[in-house]
């Protein structure tokens, strides 16, 4: 179980088999492990972090989802950086892949470490990382009379400037990881004008997916009438203004709208066509959403979810536990009602 709730691994690590350098960063891996447990206070019956990395998935290519599935579940990403990495095509997928999953999520560029075993050519790295500093693991070993990792020596100066770098990025990672785990602010109260015949305030729908925001879009219109003659009130990103242009303020309208999400009662998402942004909002929820709603809401039950499909696919009607409504379904109205009232019953089962 990862320290961080809702997520598969604390860190994955990602680097380059290559002699030695593979043992030295499974080395790397374990004795920031240790690090980690010791500052967050894990003791040695305890499980502590999960920090991942792989000997044998990239050899097996059939096995290529399973390898994705575990980045995109990852909190955050630990990158060894050398000459092996930089040629090697498993690698590079690896951060594109890290790179898409946490694009939308709360300060995604913080998520990225990278630690220099060896002096690389910065304009060879993956354009996504070029802007990162990195944590220096090497020296111009006097005694070799070559630039060698830190560990691979062994005699004091070598291990004590190893031992110096591991718990400076084990310590940068616990920092990030706290501020993760900082308890979230409580989303800004937005009162719903419609009241249902049993007196009590109408359903909070977080109504999300591109160009439902806009006034005079039909399906948009359409799905509010419904919701509203439900006795449900939606909330959209756009509440807010424009997004930011800036990272900071992005990430901070970011993190302002997963607590949005995560205080109302359902979760509805808007698909216009067969692209990976349906994967990409289910994601979402399980990564931020339902770890926010752990923290904000007083039984902790997360939001429930459910798909506006209004594609012409034969797409099935279930994906990943979440419900599909198709849009042009004759009984779409009743559909999408029935799910707005099941929203009560559940969190009052919660």
């Amino acid at each position: 179980m990862a320290h961080l709730q809702g997520y598969r691994h604390d860190v994955f690590v990602s680097y380059a088999h290559a002699p030695q350098l593979s043992d030295w960063s499974q080395k790397l891996c374990e004795s920031l492990a240790s690090a980690l447990n010791y500052l967050l206070g894990y003791n040695t019956t305890q499980p502590g972090v999960d920090i991942w990395m792989d000997p044998d998935l990239r050899r097996n290519l059939p096995l290529t989802a399973q390898l994705r599935s575990r980045i995109e579940e990852s909190a955050l990403l630990l990158i060894v950086m050398s000459r092996f990495y930089l040629s090697s095509e498993w690698c590079g997928k690896e951060v594109a892949w890290f790179e898409a999953a946490a694009r939308s999520r709360v300060a995604p560029r913080s998520r990225i470490f990278i630690v220099h075993p060896e002096p690389t050519d910065r304009a060879k790295w993956p354009s996504a990382l070029h802007d990162l500093p990195g944590y220096t693991f090497h020296s111009d070993t006097r005694s070799a009379r070559v630039v060698l990792p830190f560990g691979f020596i062994g005699n004091e100066e070598d291990k004590a400037s190893f031992e110096a770098a591991r718990w400076n990025v084990a310590q940068q990672i616990k920092l990030q990881m706290d501020e993760l785990l900082a308890p979230a602010v409580e989303p800004p109260e937005v009162q719903p004008t419609a009241v249902s015949t049993s007196g009590r305030a109408a359903r909070l729908i977080f109504l999300d997916g591109s160009a439902v925001s806009i006034e005079s879009d039909s399906v948009g219109q359409t799905i509010r009438n419904i919701l509203r003659a439900a006795q449900a009130e939606t909330f959209e990103a756009d509440a807010w203004g424009p997004v930011p242009r800036t990272p900071d303020d992005a990430n901070q309208l970011f993190a302002k709208l997963v607590r949005a999400k995560a205080g109302c009662d359902g979760l509805l998402f808007v698909q216009r066509d067969s692209s990976d942004a349906l994967r990409e909002w289910l994601l979402d929820y399980l990564s931020e959403v339902v770890p926010a709603a752990r923290r904000i809401r007083p039984d902790g039950s997360p939001p429930m979810p459910a798909v506006v499909d209004t594609t012409d696919t034969d797409a099935p009607l279930v994906f990943g536990g979440v419900p599909i409504l198709k849009y042009h379904r004759p009984d779409f109205s009743t559909l999408l009602s029935t799910w707005v009232q099941g929203l009560a019953k559940a969190r009052g089962a919660a």
